[in-house]
């Protein structure tokens, strides 16, 4: 695996968890901690998805 693909991973995986919270929070009235476990969810599956189509 190359340096590229490790940024770009980690760049999704950033990028799509800090915007899932932002808007899970705000369109529903659940907890944080709900959240942000959701969130974390959504940015390792997506993050899995880009790997395992770069692989």
């Amino acid at each position: 695996m190359n340096t590229k693909t490790v940024i770009i991973g980690f760049l999704l995986f950033s990028i799509t968890t800090i915007t899932s919270f932002l808007l899970i929070d705000y369109m529903t009235d659940i907890n944080d901690g709900i959240v942000v476990i959701i969130a974390l969810a959504v940015g390792f599956l997506i993050e899995y998805l880009y790997r395992k189509k770069t692989i």
